[in-house]
């Protein structure tokens, strides 16, 4: 067992720059915009600027220190080896996961190199999308950016799992269904809830006819309106009281106690001030992303998973709003949601559909901006391993 001092100090405030974060979060948002436009300009040259994009991305975000409430968690789990009896270890790990744990405490590196390789291989997968369709890249990069950036940074092993089904739609693209296969059944090693999504990724695969009629639309857009303006706060309670009762066997830390991560209790912000804007734009966005790309999807079939998907990821947070388990939920779908998008901006594009085409991309843009130059200079933490 590792001496205490080892492990994350929850009660110490570290000494940090915020001036040194927002720049170094302006060269990574730089970074990844001015890539991917580079990209698409030159997409011969992808490996050049790829190699720069995943180098500043990793180095930025892996020597980020205390990004977020479970990052100490996922730090214990390193320097203690999963061998401590304190409260803030993983507990029953999955298998990949206490493999990887193991393999990097023997081998001895610095606990940074570690959040560096989580880093690595969450952009990996994104690159390899984007060389796919260099057109898009710029698209793809920004929207990854803001949709995932502050939640990677915190729900660490969920996102390691989530690189894997990334590569799995890479390898679903690629026509490689070995690989494909292969990248699904790794990811709930390294966290079970991916389950959920590998289950729904190969439904979406291999049921062409899914909710693939033209009046089908209607039932996603009238679902999204009724998860908007009718879904209440009081159905929290009774959705915890059936998960508790319906799947006790699974023994998952999160519904033993969902009564109150389906509530305000566990919210990531309980302020009664809204930004109204904000709130207006991204019911616009998510309702533009749902028709538009309805249509999409079902010229491009490649698209379809990557669409459904989605659509869970928009109707988690449309019915959590700030609520945490709707969020887990919302982030396990939600790295898709770029891909849909970019892939969409282009063939629109392609496809001479210029009404729908500017209406996706000025409202993907002004997402990127708010969210890239606003939203994600702020944190609730500034600290680098320097600050430790």
């Amino acid at each position: 067992r590792p001496p205490r001092s080892t492990l994350f100090p929850y009660t110490t405030l570290f000494r940090s720059n915020v001036v040194v974060f927002q720049i170094t979060r302006l060269i990574l948002v730089l970074t990844l915009l001015g890539g991917g436009y580079y990209i698409s300009r030159k997409p011969r040259n992808f490996k050049y600027y790829a190699v720069i994009i995943a180098s500043v991305y990793s180095l930025i975000e892996g020597l980020r220190w205390g990004r977020g409430v479970d990052y100490g968690h996922y730090y214990n789990d390193i320097v203690s080896d999963l061998s401590s009896n304190y409260l803030f270890i993983t507990k029953q790990p999955e298998l990949l996961y206490k493999f990887w744990i193991h393999t990097f405490n023997f081998i001895g590196l610095p606990f940074w190199v570690a959040f560096i390789v989580y880093s690595v291989l969450l952009i990996t997968p994104v690159l390899l999308i984007c060389k796919l369709f260099p057109k898009s890249s710029v698209w793809i990069l920004g929207l990854f950016y803001v949709f995932t950036i502050s939640q990677s940074e915190n729900l660490i092993r969920q996102y390691i799992a989530s690189s894997f089904l990334i590569f799995s739609y890479y390898y679903y693209l690629k026509n490689n269904t070995q690989m494909m296969l292969l990248s699904l059944i790794v990811a709930p090693f390294f966290h079970f809830s991916e389950f959920i999504v590998v289950f729904s990724f190969l439904l979406f695969v291999y049921t062409k006819r899914f909710l693939s009629k033209s009046w089908h639309l209607l039932f996603l857009v009238a679902l999204y309106l009724f998860c908007f303006f009718l879904w209440s706060s009081s159905f929290y309670l009774d959705v915890a009281v059936w998960l508790k009762s319906n799947f006790s066997f699974l023994d998952i830390g999160y519904l033993n106690s969902a009564d109150e991560w389906f509530t305000e209790e566990h919210s990531f912000d309980n302020s009664e001030v809204v930004n109204q804007l904000n709130l207006l734009h991204r019911f616009v966005f998510f309702l533009a992303i749902i028709v538009i790309c309805f249509d999409v999807q079902k010229k491009y079939s490649k698209l379809r998973p990557c669409y459904y998907l989605s659509y869970l990821a928009i109707i988690f947070k449309t019915m959590g709003g700030n609520i945490e388990l709707y969020n887990r939920f919302h982030n396990l779908f939600l790295i898709f949601l770029p891909f849909l998008v970019g892939i969409s901006i282009l063939i629109l594009r392609k496809r001479r559909t210029m009404y729908q085409y500017y209406i996706l991309l000025s409202l993907s843009l002004i997402y990127i901006l708010y969210g890239a130059f606003y939203r994600e200079m702020f944190s609730s933490s500034y600290a680098f391993v320097w600050d430790k």
